[in-house]
């Protein structure tokens, strides 16, 4: 049995994933408001975890105690960014919602400044939050998922592969949110766009755990201080202006990287 689930562990990886999250899908349906980060579900604190908890499974059964250490040195290797792909990694999700800012500030919400509820003190602890969850799952996703997929498959398709089952593993929460049909097109569309990103920010960082866990954090960060008040949310009302503006930057980042990459051949 050990023999025949490392030899599909790259499938078994999701199903533990998947299998562990059925029983908080299911109790979230009964707990209502969280006033959490996002609007997040509760139940999404545990289930960010499962990533990370299916690779250390996964990795013991191959590596014993040594693999399960590699991992948890991988997770804080932070001196091995170059401080060029640091500032790229905290650029990219800054001029997204900039972005998104604009666009909505121009045509959509002419008073969203008024919606800016930022608790300077709560920052540093909104982003730990953040990192911690970020941590439970690309460790799981890129750290361990993405490197046995991108020797088969390649960056294009592994990434599209993760971050489609990655997306379909978000629709319980979303459902619980109470999300409609086009966020959830949309919210598919992002979420794959930006599983490009992390694949790229790892490719160009030499495999770098910690540089996709900071991408990760970040871009949640950013999203949750988010202008936005009680009665309104426009991220959510207009999920097409969110993604789109992450898919075209994702494409963008993506021609970048195929430029320099042919710029590297010559």
């Amino acid at each position: 049995m050990k023999d025949f689930i490392l030899k599909h562990r790259a499938a078994f990886f999701f199903i533990i994933i998947y299998g562990l999250s059925l029983p908080f899908w299911v109790l979230q349906i009964f707990i209502n408001d969280t006033n959490l980060p996002l609007d997040i579900p509760i139940t999404d604190i545990f289930t960010a975890f499962t990533p990370l908890i299916a690779s250390i499974i996964l990795t013991y059964m191959e590596f014993g105690k040594n693999g399960i250490r590699n991992i948890i040195k991988r997770i804080f290797d932070y001196k091995n960014i170059e401080i060029k792909m640091l500032i790229i990694i905290m650029l990219i999700p800054f001029v997204i919602f900039i972005t998104i800012y604009t666009i909505l500030a121009l045509f959509y919400e002419n008073d969203l400044a008024e919606y800016f509820k930022i608790n300077v003190i709560m920052l540093p602890f909104l982003f730990l939050f953040f990192l911690f969850g970020a941590i439970g799952e690309e460790t799981g996703y890129m750290g361990f998922e993405y490197e046995l997929l991108e020797r088969k498959y390649g960056n294009i398709k592994s990434a599209l592969l993760i971050g489609i089952l990655w997306a379909i593993w978000h629709y319980p929460s979303m459902f619980e949110q109470g999300r409609d049909l086009k966020f959830f097109i949309w919210g598919t569309i992002g979420t794959v766009s930006y599983r490009m990103i992390y694949v790229t920010v790892f490719k160009r960082t030499a495999h770098n755990l910690f540089a996709c866990i900071l991408s990760h954090a970040l871009y949640n960060f950013f999203r949750s201080i988010f202008p936005n008040n009680d009665m309104k949310n426009v991220l959510i009302e207009l999920p097409e202006i969110h993604y789109s503006v992450i898919m075209i930057v994702t494409i963008i980042i993506l021609l970048i990287d195929k430029i320099n990459e042919e710029k590297a051949r010559r």
